[in-house]
């Protein structure tokens, strides 16, 4: 006899409630990220429009390269090394963006370069 489906069977699979968790933990950090950096631009430059360049920089390369991020993954030998060196990247970016914005003199254009650049990496995780 088959069970019945449902949600409460998916959590008996076998490493799902551990996927459950991995992406509603990607999700939370990309959305933080994305509100961290906003609130960080504004506060550091005064700039409204800065701070919304900001956000178009991680917002838009994800959009851009979401479904060649996917198809990529899904032909990729080992997504989970994939998936943690994206992680260590995006970390590396972040710190980044945050070094420059601490130097006197940056240019706002290298924040929002390195924003796009963690804008690419949204998708993987």
């Amino acid at each position: 006899m088959v069970e019945p489906g449902g949600y409460r069977a998916l959590l008996r699979v076998p490493g799902y409630p551990s996927l459950i968790t991995a992406v509603f933990l990607s999700r939370m950090a990309n959305s933080m990220s994305q509100v961290g950096v906003v609130i960080y631009l504004l506060e550091r430059t005064g700039s409204p429009a800065v701070a919304g360049a900001g956000a178009a920089a991680q917002l838009l390369p994800g959009i851009a390269s979401g479904p060649f991020v996917g198809a990529w993954l899904d032909r990729a030998a080992s997504r989970r090394r994939v998936i943690v060196v994206t992680v260590m990247a995006r970390a590396a970016i972040l710190a980044g963006v945050i070094a420059l914005g601490e130097l006197a003199g940056t240019p706002v254009i290298a924040e929002l370069i390195l924003l796009a650049g963690l804008g690419v990496t949204f998708p993987v995780p």
